[in-house]
């Protein structure tokens, strides 16, 4: 027999009341603890203890608005295109500049990883193009200039734009290597064996595919075609900055501001952030920014 509404009213509230006790009891437990602390162990579990409510709060905001998944995502990708403003491009412009001031082209790669990748810039007019490979991943930094103004949104209109300025907007992007014999864990003589290819199939998708006519995972020859330029819809290769290949991480376009569609990308994102940013400029020993969200670190 279905419940009535003050049934159900009845029942809500005295969930509220359990939960409002439960957290009560919680809070009165970790004051307990704190005070058998010392005072900079109490200042550690406060601040830990203000950032677990934070995100409680942020999940329990976004879990109640409409469209709150879509919110959710949009405020991820406003969190990357700060960290791409503030941490990704000042640091791949320095960079960059290092590895041309060294030479360190095609012709002369840098060997990095204990010799397991290489980092090197490609000469481009008109942008910035860094290639960093690893043991596993192959990584291409594409920095395009870029004029704009300084903008003040709360000012009257006469006075909201200041001087010009010039930034970059940047692509990152996977590419993958053309298969090669010599890689040699690929019997090829299975090649018309279905079910050897299937079994295989995850190795297969290590390779570049852009021999297709409609290819997934774009090598680093089919980028050189188009000059780099991301935004090149109209001859092939196309190549698109909406998320359409595989080998999207993201891209930060200063005319529209704003990445999108990070939460597809989010642990590339953190790992080339945490990691690959900072491994780069160690290997040119180089100070970088301190990436946002990061504490208080000296590169």
């Amino acid at each position: 027999m279905a419940k009535s509404n003050k049934e159900t009213k009845e029942q809500t509230k005295e969930q509220i009341v359990k939960r409002t006790i439960s957290y009560l009891e919680e809070d009165a437990k970790w004051e307990k603890e704190m005070a058998s602390l010392t005072p900079e162990a109490q200042a550690a579990n406060l601040k830990d203890k203000q950032l677990h409510d934070m995100s409680a709060s942020i999940a329990q905001f976004y879990s109640t608005q409409r469209c709150g998944l879509l919110h959710l995502g949009w405020a991820l990708d406003t969190f990357w295109t700060k960290v791409t403003n503030e941490f990704f491009i000042p640091s791949l412009v320095k960079i960059y500049d290092a590895l041309v001031a060294k030479g360190l082209s095609e012709d002369n790669k840098l060997s990095v990883c204990d010799a397991d990748g290489h980092m090197y810039y490609i000469p481009n007019k008109d942008r910035k193009v860094i290639v960093y490979t690893t043991q596993t991943r192959n990584y291409l930094f594409i920095l395009e200039p870029y004029k704009t103004r300084e903008y003040f949104p709360d000012k009257p209109p006469s006075q909201m734009f200041g001087e010009e300025y010039e930034t970059h907007s940047l692509h990152i992007r996977k590419f993958w290597e053309h298969y090669n014999k010599e890689y040699g864990y690929l019997d090829e003589k299975k090649f018309k064996d279905i079910k050897y290819l299937i079994e295989n199939a995850d190795v297969l998708e290590e390779f570049a595919d852009d021999h297709a006519e409609y290819p997934q995972r774009y090598s680093l020859d089919m980028y050189k075609k188009v000059n780099f330029n991301i935004d090149n819809h109209v001859k092939k290769p196309s190549f698109f900055g909406d998320m359409r290949d595989s080998g999207y991480i993201i891209t930060v376009s200063q005319m529209y501001e704003r990445a999108d569609k990070t939460t597809g990308t989010f642990q590339e994102l953190e790992l080339i952030a945490t990691c690959d940013i900072g491994c780069m400029a160690y290997e040119l020993d180089l100070k970088i920014p301190v990436l946002p969200g990061y504490g208080d670190r000296d590169e």
